[in-house]
This record gives C-alpha cells, sequence and structure tokens, in this order.
C-alpha cells in the first residue's frame, strides 16, 4: 500500500485531487526502480525517472508513457554520489511537477570496483 501524511492512498485519489501525486525515484532505469515506477503509473502518480542512464530512464519513460493514464511522467539523469546531480534532479523535477510527495531511493553502484567504491562512501559517513 501506497501512504501519503499517515493516510493509505487507493487508485481514486489520483482521480479527486486535480494535480495527480508525483513520486522520485532514483535508479528508475531497471530492476526495482523500474518495477516502482510502472507501480506508480498504473496508479495514477506522476513519476520522475532518474538514472545516472539516461537511455534507460528514457527507455523507461516511453514504456509508461504508452501505458498511463496520462504523460506527465519525466526522465532526469542523476549521480547519487555527488550532491550537486542530485540537487539539480530534484529542481528539475521540481520545476515539472511543483511537488515531489513521495521518494524513493533504488540507485546502486555496480561495475568490478563497486565494493571498494560503497566501503569508502560508508567509511566517510
Amino acid at each position: 500500500y501506497i501512504y501519503r501524511n499517515g493516510r493509505r492512498l487507493d487508485e481514486t485519489d489520483a482521480e479527486n485531487n486535480s494535480q495527480p501525486p508525483s513520486v522520485f525515484i532514483t535508479g528508475a532505469g531497471n530492476g526495482i526502480g523500474a518495477g516502482c515506477a510502472h507501480l506508480f503509473a498504473q496508479r495514477g502518480w506522476r513519476v520522475a525517472l532518474a538514472d545516472v542512464d539516461q537511455s534507460a530512464a528514457q527507455h523507461i519513460l516511453r514504456t509508461l508513457s504508452a501505458k498511463s493514464h496520462h504523460e506527465q511522467h519525466i526522465a532526469v539523469k542523476i549521480d547519487v554520489s555527488k550532491e550537486s546531480s542530485v540537487k539539480a534532479a530534484v529542481a528539475k523535477v521540481m520545476k515539472s511537477f511543483g511537488k515531489i510527495d513521495a521518494a524513493i531511493n533504488c540507485a546502486g553502484i555496480g561495475g568490478d570496483q563497486a565494493w571498494l567504491q560503497n566501503i569508502s562512501m560508508i567509511l566517510t559517513i
């Protein structure tokens, strides 16, 4: 279930509001992030697909736009390891949607040296 302000939302909430709720999803270009994007779009939410691989996010955007009630989804490039990139992506979404009702972080660091980068990031926190 999806909750906002402690209240469970159902599919009609988006229909009863003049402006549908919006969700910001990092790592939305594939995997769990893409799955979350499809779920929220099916429930009438506007989806901001944020991913370091912009072509992957654009692919999911085309899929959502073809299946959803409205075409108010957007794709933005983001590198969650860089604060300036996160701020720029959030600013783009705010400019397009005017609000962010929910955020889901599915971004991860992959590749051969991913575990070293993850340890380094954790140790600096």
